[in-house]
């Protein structure tokens, strides 16, 4: 009767999760950036990285890189298991070696980081997978760097080579290291709370999601 391509996907879903312990996970939400307000900019650059000439075929969000691995693996309060210095390495090494683009986040809570990484894959129709850093460590440091290199080459064998996008987020930017942000060399973008045309849009965003008729709304006193 053919391939049977759903079921093939959600096989790839269970053992890509199972096989990193859930420090990989496919994005679950469905999202789209219609369902987001403001962020304009953004959008056009996804929207023409994703018509140029080498599209992402996946998409890793990373939420809080910045308490994730760097604030314990550089400086006085450096983690002394070594875990954090090591996941750190292979993310700089396996980023270098595949051509890994990235796109940092960083903002006051609330701004919409986190949903624009979820919008981005849904509108696009590409693979997401959300990355848990903190679960790759173990109480062995060798059972730390296996997760580690497990995750890595999953990300690599999906995505191939220059065919993957990191998405980071993070509240601020001091306690990564220079060499780390430099990787996300497709643009650090700053969210703001949204500008009155911003709350406009989400306004009738939020209004279409609940069912409220606006023209019916008494304007305040």
């Amino acid at each position: 009767d053919g391939i049977d391509l759903a079921g093939l996907l959600e096989l790839q879903k269970s053992m890509v999760e199972n096989s990193t312990d859930r420090a990989l996970v496919f994005e679950r939400e469905t999202w789209t950036f219609d369902d987001m307000g403001g962020a304009v900019a953004l959008k056009d650059e996804i929207k023409d990285l994703q018509a140029g000439p080498q599209p992402a075929r996946l998409f890793v969000r990373i939420d809080e890189i910045d308490k994730e691995v760097t604030s314990a693996s550089t400086g006085k309060v450096a983690d002394n298991t070594g875990a954090s210095q090591y996941a750190l390495k292979m993310m700089l090494t396996t980023m270098e070696e595949f051509a890994i683009s990235g796109y940092l986040f960083t903002g006051g809570p609330g701004t919409g980081k986190s949903l624009a990484t979820i919008c981005a894959g849904n509108t696009f129709g590409v693979r997401t997978l959300v990355f848990d850093i903190g679960s790759t460590k173990a109480s062995l440091l060798g059972e730390s760097e296996r997760k580690i290199r497990s995750v890595m080459d999953v990300i690599k064998t999906i995505g191939g080579k220059g065919g993957v996008v990191f998405f980071a987020t993070a509240n601020r930017l001091d306690t990564l290291p220079a060499e780390f942000q430099a990787r996300f060399n497709l643009g650090t973008y700053y969210f703001d709370r949204p500008d009155e045309k911003e709350r406009t849009a989400i306004l009738k965003i939020q209004a279409k999601r609940y069912g409220i008729d606006m023209a019916k709304q008494k304007a305040p006193n």
